[in-house]
């Protein structure tokens, strides 16, 4: 049991996470925080684009962000330098996902840093995977 509720069988044990997730599509936020909380994830915040991303990196202490490869005023890439200007924020893992992510694009976000790549639409399964890998 977490305080959002009982954890899902074969969820990964991340009650104590705090994640961001940015996407320009407001379904597509709110679908990833109700799949986020089914895991057991303990907090859950919003961001519709990378300004509001940074103002929340700013201001909120974190474990993960997902974020969307287009996003209104840049790509999900172009997060990681906000991620590393933030504090205390500045080694957050970054988990990307889109629909139209080419593998050259694939090769260089891992290039930069980036936690892994989801393919949109995002399930379950992936969540729980991409948690998995963050948890190690």
């Amino acid at each position: 049991m977490t305080p959002n509720g009982p954890v899902i069988p074969g969820a990964v044990p991340s009650a104590a996470l705090r994640v961001l997730v940015v996407d320009a599509q407001i379904m597509r936020r709110q679908q990833l925080r109700f799949l986020l909380e089914e895991q057991g994830v303990a907090k859950v915040s919003l961001a519709e684009d990378g300004a509001q991303a940074a103002r929340i990196l700013a201001s909120e202490l974190l474990d993960v962000v997902f974020c969307a490869w287009h996003l209104p005023d840049m790509t999900g890439l172009e997060l990681l330098p906000v991620l590393a200007r933030s504090s205390p924020n500045h080694k957050l893992p970054l988990v990307l996902y889109g629909d139209d992510i080419s593998p050259r694009q694939g090769v260089e976000a891992v290039k930069q840093g980036v936690l892994t790549l989801l393919r949109a639409p995002l399930s379950k399964t992936q969540v729980r995977q991409a948690l998995a890998v963050l948890l190690g």
